[in-house]
């Protein structure tokens, strides 16, 4: 098979600090400047260092300036190895803000037809995605975890259609898996486009949501094409289970009002500010983006 990426290129000397490294990372989100050189504590050795930086980053206050943790993306499939010598199957990120009421966010969920500044967070890659709200914190329907994607699509108030534009708050050349996994997985935007209520008419199912082919096009030429199945654990409903289920063992749970992207169904880093990038879903409808 494909081996694992190195997860000790550029360690520090020092033992890695989870809290220093987010402290950095924090600094970035909050003033848009990126790190430019790596020092101490900056590239986490393994997988548990990567989620002991997104939990010191979701206590730090210039997170919660910025609009605080508002949920989560799915990606990250075999980046690093598992003690078991494993890939693991995701390495998920938190999304981040914007605070309630900015007219013009620049990160963070936003409304389609916001014109995002492409240098705030370093844009460089734009995904199509199927996103989840929660409507409540999965439980099963029986006393025992973990729990089926009926357990978990029960617990889903919305569904919706997505781009989301990958940031970084690195200039580095060739960051590696795991510090860009521990910078919230690259998290940027999420543009959220048409959506419906679970339960209501026209909401799609779950199979019809695995079954989605994309396309991603720009100024009406098509640059990428993909479809659901590509994301990880293979399906929408699967990723976004997986997750539900492994928040638990890091002392967390998928709570009401989150927004959880599922991971790439298409990608394209080929565009440039002012270009109109248009995610495609099929039947299902488009999403529209624009950088300035």
């Amino acid at each position: 098979g494909r081996p694992l990426p190195s997860t000790h290129i550029y360690m520090s000397s020092t033992a890695f600090s989870p809290a220093a490294c987010a402290d950095r990372l924090a600094r970035a989100w909050l003033t848009g400047e990126t790190i430019t050189e790596r020092g101490d504590h900056f590239t986490p050795p393994d997988v548990a260092s990567v989620y002991a930086v997104h939990e010191a980053l979701r206590e730090h206050p210039s997170i919660g300036s910025v609009g605080g943790v508002v949920g989560y993306k799915m990606g990250g499939t075999g980046v690093a190895a598992l003690p078991s010598g494993e890939p693991v199957p995701a390495l998920p990120g938190l999304l981040l803000g914007p605070p309630p009421g900015v007219a013009s966010p620049e990160f963070g969920v936003v409304a389609e037809g916001v014109s995002l500044p492409r240098a705030r967070c370093n844009y460089s890659n734009v995904e199509a995605e199927v996103g989840f709200v929660m409507r409540s914190t999965p439980v099963p329907a029986s006393t025992c975890f973990p729990l089926s994607e009926a357990d978990v699509w029960a617990a889903v108030g919305e569904v919706f259609l997505a781009i989301e534009a990958c940031g970084s708050r690195y200039a580095l050349e060739k960051p590696t898996a795991l510090e860009k996994s521990a910078d919230a997985q690259s998290a940027g935007a999420v543009v959220r486009g048409r959506g419906w209520r679970v339960g209501c008419a026209g909401c799609p199912s779950a199979e019809a949501l695995a079954a989605v082919e994309t396309t991603i096009s720009i100024n009406g030429t098509q640059v990428a094409s993909g479809a659901a199945s590509l994301v990880p654990l293979g399906s929408p409903l699967a990723s976004l289970t997986w997750l539900a289920n492994h928040l638990p063992s890091r002392g967390e749970r998928l709570r009401p009002g989150q927004t959880v992207i599922t991971g790439a169904c298409s990608k394209t880093k080929a565009f440039a500010v002012g270009d109109d990038i248009v995610a495609c879903f099929g039947e299902l409808g488009n999403v529209r983006l624009t950088f300035r």
